[in-house]
């Protein structure tokens, strides 16, 4: 059976809003396999964690705000949430919550987009202007 800190539970005592719960508060656990069928947006065998909206547009990749907080050259890793909660680290190109959104870019520059544009006509690198 799947058993994580709860994303909400019952307070019971002082800094324990978080206890172990049977697939930490976010699934249906199956009695007769031990698995948890997650509810939307929760992933992992205990549904422990949040997926990254949209699973990042197949543009980015998904990192826990651990991972994140690292590659930002940052520590986050006390919170009861470092693992649990997840977020998008977009493909160069790529801006937004979901890496939806274009980075226009010259030699190296970002260029605010005019106008938005859909993920099929997204351009990464624009010719530089005269």
């Amino acid at each position: 059976m799947g058993r994580d800190v709860a994303w909400v539970g019952t307070v019971v005592n002082a800094n324990n809003v978080h206890p172990l719960a049977e697939c930490s508060n976010q699934g249906i656990c199956d009695r007769t396999t031990g698995a948890c069928t997650c509810f939307a947006n929760y992933d992992g065998i205990a549904c422990e964690r949040t997926v990254c909206p949209n699973n990042c547009n197949s543009a980015g990749v998904c990192y826990s705000q651990r991972q994140l907080a690292i590659e930002a050259g940052r520590v986050y890793a006390t919170p009861w949430d470092a693992d649990k909660q997840m977020g998008c680290v977009c493909d160069l190109g790529r801006r937004g919550p979901d890496c939806s959104l274009c980075t226009w870019m010259w030699e190296g520059f970002h260029v605010p987009p005019t106008t938005f544009h859909s993920l099929d006509t997204c351009t990464r690198f624009l010719p530089t202007p005269n």
